[in-house]
This record gives C-alpha cells, structure tokens and sequence, in this order.
C-alpha cells in the first residue's frame, strides 16, 4: 500500500495545502508555511491562489476553485510513476474563512480520503458569526455585507436563506470531510474579536445553550461536525498572545486575528512542539 500506516509509515510525498481567508492572499500564509518548511523540508508545498482575486464569492464556488487546484497541483507533482512520486499524504492549514473554503473543497476531493492527514484552522469560525461577542464586529459586519454584496459574508451570517436549516453553513457541517483526518487542530484565540471564540474551537456556547429560537441549531451544527470525528483526533490549541501597548486594533480583536499568520514564536512552537503534524 502507498498510503499511511498507523506506526507513521508511508510512501510517497505529503502535500501540504495553505489557504488564505476573507481579503487575503497567498502572500499571507507563507510564514506558517516558511515554519513548516524548515523543519519538514522534504513536503511539497501549496500556497493556494485560487481565491485571490475574489473572496467575495460563495463558499461552494471558492471550495470547488480550491478543489480544481489541489487536484492539477497533485496531478503535476505526484504522478504516481514510482512509489516515491505518489501522493501519500495530503494536510490543509487554513486562516480565517480559508478554514470553511477547506471543507466547501473537502466533498470534492473524496478520492483523496485514506491519505488525507493534518487538518488545522487558524481561528476560522466554524460556525459562523450566529453569536459574536463583539458588537462592533457585529456592527462591521452588517457595514461590510450592504458595501460589497458579499455572498460568503451572507453565509458566515446565516442570511443566505430565510430558513435557518437551509443555510449554507448548517448544510455543510452535515457533510462529511473533518472525519477524514487523522488530526483535526483548531487553534483559536480569547483575543480575537474577529472571530467567536466557540465558533474556532466547534464547541458549544452558552449563548446558544440559553438561545431558544438559534441554539438547537447551533448544537446541531456542533454535534453533525463532532460527532463522526474520534475525540481523540481533535486538538485545541488556544493562544495568548503578548501585546505590549493597547490600541483600537488590540481593542477590537484585529491584531489577534493577525498574529496568528505573524507570530514567530508562536508559529516556530507549533511546529516544534507538534512536529508529528506535518511528518
């Protein structure tokens, strides 16, 4: 077999997958990948740029533009022409809304199931922005879905549909594709205003536990992405980050949001403390 193995054997080469989030770039990701790199040099490497000159779009067309690109990238670089040429094993590192763009793709990218492997979001919610923390953000948000008609700010919203259920972000977290991993990472941030908290980490809020008319929804949402993945494969990693003067970017969780992608001690400590990740 060319796949992975349980003692951490394989055949072939890992693939790993970078994807940027909201009004990014590729450009974006490359000191996480950089980290990575450095001390897994024999990896190929994919900074996505599929999304970049439209992030606005829905997550179904960014999710199947990351998909079509995973796959030439795979089909360029693992032609499978010898057992050191195939793919052996495929890993997503995601930031922000680059997180549901992954798992749009997943359902797409069935045929890479048994060799898929590391899945990490960097503060990516997960479960939409139903209960933020931050007035502001709710506020910026409402600001940002009028000016730019953004159909994936509708969907992170759960207005894309005047029925709850049928919302993109409900149907998707029915779908499978967190299961397929052999780890699932998610790293979130009390600091980050951007994003909920609850929301990065897929974990029930007590918001929605009080929420009669949204909560069962959202525990639904939590339990359909939760419940085909073993609790052993799920790793939360919440960071602190040291901020040493405070300004309106502190204030309102952006710089948070930030260092996840410009952290060096934070990136290099992952990477070192959590090298199995990306073997």
């Amino acid at each position: 077999s060319s796949g992975a193995t349980d003692q951490g054997l394989y055949f072939g080469m890992h693939v790993v997958v970078f994807v940027h989030g909201f009004q990014a770039s590729s450009y974006d990701m490359r000191l996480i990948k950089n980290s990575i790199a450095l001390l897994h040099p024999q990896n190929l490497y994919l900074l996505s740029t599929a999304n970049e000159n439209d992030t606005e779009a829905s997550f179904e067309i960014m999710g199947e533009r990351l998909a079509k690109e995973v796959k030439s990238f795979i089909t360029e670089w693992c032609p499978g022409l010898s057992a050191e040429q195939c793919l052996g094993r495929l890993s997503f590192i995601a930031h922000s809304a680059g997180g549901l763009i992954v798992r749009s793709a997943l359902p797409l990218l069935i045929d890479y199931r048994w060799r898929m492997y590391t899945f990490i979001s960097f503060s990516s919610p997960h479960l939409g922005y139903m209960y933020s923390a931050s007035s502001l953000i709710n506020a910026g948000l409402w600001i940002a879905k009028r000016l730019s008609q953004s159909q994936c700010l509708e969907q992170l919203s759960f207005t894309d549909d005047p029925n709850l259920s049928n919302t993109f972000l409900v149907r998707l977290a029915e779908k499978p594709g967190l299961e397929y991993f052999k780890q699932v990472v998610l790293v979130s941030s009390k600091q980050d205003q951007y994003v909920p908290f609850e929301s990065a980490r897929i974990e029930m809020s007590e918001t929605a536990e009080c929420d009669p008319k949204f909560g069962t929804v959202y525990a639904k949402m939590v339990q359909s992405l939760l419940e085909p993945v073993k609790a052993e494969q799920v790793i939360r990693l919440d960071v602190d980050f040291h901020f040493p003067e405070r300004n309106l970017d502190t204030m309102i969780g952006r710089t948070a949001h930030i260092q996840f992608l410009e952290c060096h001690t934070m990136l290099r400590a992952l990477v070192q403390t959590h090298s199995f990740l990306f073997e």
